[in-house]
């Protein structure tokens, strides 16, 4: 009988104003292990990125929910790679646009999350942040 192999997928914890996954906002750039080059003040770690300002960490972010490897959970919940944006704006609730961003739409929601997305709005990428845009 052949066993099935199973691959555990890694399970990404959002903690909204606070942390993504292992990297929490203020955290001592010495503190991320393992200990990740930086490319002009921004790093990478299990797939999230986070970038450095006065040694701590100062914004994290998953560069789109469509294509993470993992499995992103908020509230106890996972979320889909494929949700739709509107859907993403509705759980995190009171989310409003701001102008004037280059790279996409940007919303900073009420919870301490900010999606950015494509410019046509369609949700062809999901970005997901910490700091306000």
């Amino acid at each position: 009988m052949r066993k099935e192999n199973r691959v555990k997928m890694n399970i990404v914890d959002i903690i909204p104003g606070k942390s993504i996954g292992k990297l929490h906002l203020g955290l001592s750039v010495d503190e991320i292990v393992p200990a990740v080059p930086l490319t002009a003040n921004v790093g990478e770690l299990d797939g999230i990125k986070y970038t450095i300002r006065n040694g701590k960490v100062d914004d994290v972010w998953i560069d789109d929910l469509r294509t993470f490897k993992g499995e992103v959970r908020f509230q106890e919940s996972v979320i889909p790679h494929d949700v739709p944006l509107e859907k993403l704006k509705e759980l995190f609730g009171n989310c409003e646009q701001v102008e004037g961003i280059k790279g996409g739409n940007f919303f900073n929601c009420a919870i301490g999350i900010t999606i950015g997305c494509d410019f046509r709005g369609q949700g062809e990428f999901i970005q997901l942040r910490l700091k306000p845009r």
